[in-house]
């Protein structure tokens, strides 16, 4: 009886967060109602509620299952060359077009920007670590508890503690911004490909793959190099 009882449990919740992607088609996330919900998944409120409080956690639920696919495909990966960087480009390219996978299934709906801010996040914290030569900094979500470490044992990203520029001659609170800076650049910029309508050709992924792997290795030091950047410590 009792695994009867989960299995309709795993069930509706699926049909819930099934319901929720699919309304995020048309509409915004924040203007979807628990209604529209039980609706959509043939339940009612009531059946809604006992398995969660809002809207907006279902939503924070399939977000942070799509954001976490992409961090997979980070940790998995090689940052630290820049054929290792274009495949990555490639493997977050072909999921944001496979509408079978939780990153697809999210980035085609009005959501996109949430889970592309989970990810802006998630790898801003990445690169603070990285510069700042320690662990992962404020680490909180199911994203944020995955290692720092790549396919066997590997480091997401090289550290570059020492490195004239690092974070040896920085302040924390000016690291922690140039490392925010960085990830929103990188973001940004994939998320500019990603979402047009052709698809991307081997050019185009090269110098995504090229700009993307200039701000992960050089960023902080030509950032903090240049001087344009100012921040009170």
């Amino acid at each position: 009886m009792a695994r009867e009882t989960d299995i309709r449990v795993i069930k509706t919740k699926r049909a819930i967060r099934e319901a929720v992607i699919e309304l995020m088609r048309d509409h915004d996330p924040r203007e979807i109602t628990v209604r529209e919900v039980a609706d959509a998944a043939y339940i009612n409120r009531r059946t809604f509620f006992a398995h969660y409080d809002s809207v907006s956690q279902v939503v924070d639920e399939v977000v942070e299952e799509g954001a976490t696919e992409v961090v997979r495909i980070l940790d998995e990966g090689d940052s630290t060359s820049l054929r290792g960087v274009y495949a990555i480009i490639r493997k977050i390219y072909a999921q944001s077009k496979d509408a079978s996978s939780p990153f697809g299934r999210v980035f085609m709906t009005s959501a996109r920007l949430e889970v592309s801010n989970e990810v802006r996040s998630v790898l801003s914290r990445r690169l603070l670590s990285r510069y700042s030569g320690g662990a992962e900094v404020g680490a909180s979500s199911a994203c944020g508890e995955m290692g720092t470490t790549g396919a066997e044992g590997a480091p997401l990203m090289p550290r570059t503690s020492g490195m004239p520029g690092a974070s040896g001659n920085l302040s924390q609170e000016r690291t922690a911004y140039l490392s925010d800076y960085i990830a929103g650049g990188i973001v940004s910029l994939t998320l500019r490909w990603l979402t047009r309508d052709n698809d991307m050709s081997a050019e185009e992924t090269e110098e995504v793959s090229s700009l993307t792997y200039d701000l992960l290795v050089e960023g902080i030091k030509r950032l903090s190099a240049s001087r344009k950047v100012v921040l009170q410590s």
